[in-house]
């Protein structure tokens, strides 16, 4: 593989690891219903052999439900300081149960399992004090969210040019450059 394929790698597993790494958050995008959505994630995990990326999410939210029609999302990061994008683009899946689920869940402190606690699903309207489930209810209400890659551009932003380079698993992976 080229030196490109393994340092975006290297920087996704170092976003991982690091709480501020600046490609930590990300947008994922998906398309299910009669326009796109966008959100911010959080990089919980990758799995470079698998070409896998993971976040969590409350399995009432509604990219579940758009993944859920449509499968296809595309997950976007930027690094300032590298003056990197990159976009990844896939098929996202989603967990509900299973042992990377539990072990996620169990990983959670109790601020973050509060979060999947609400009685009220994500986007709906709630009263002034939102009405808690106990704790451990919220782990009916957790996910691991899965992109597996397909598809990866990397855009460089140079100061005299920029560079980029497309990634595909239909070609193994081959880069291919291509005008910014």
């Amino acid at each position: 593989m080229s030196d490109d394929w393994h340092r975006l790698w290297q920087a996704l597993e170092s976003a991982v690891a690091e709480p501020r790494h600046p490609m930590r958050l990300g947008a994922l995008g998906t398309s299910a219903r009669t326009r796109p959505a966008v959100r911010t994630v959080v990089l919980r995990g990758v799995d470079r052999a698998a070409q896998c990326l993971t976040a969590y999410t409350d399995a009432r939210s509604g990219k579940v439900r758009d993944l859920q029609q449509n499968p296809a999302a595309e997950w976007m990061v930027y690094d300032a300081s590298r003056r990197w994008q990159l976009r990844l683009s896939g098929e996202g899946a989603v967990d509900t149960q299973g042992e990377a689920v539990d072990a996620a869940w169990s990983s959670l402190h109790t601020g973050q399992r509060r979060e999947y606690a609400l009685v009220s699903a994500p986007g709906d309207p709630v009263a002034p004090s939102p009405e808690q489930m106990p704790e451990d209810a919220g782990r009916a209400h957790f996910a691991l969210l899965r992109l597996t890659v397909q598809q990866i551009d990397l855009l460089e932003l140079g100061d005299d040019r920029h560079r980029r380079v497309r990634f595909r698993r239909l070609h193994g992976w081959t880069p291919e450059r291509i005008a910014p």
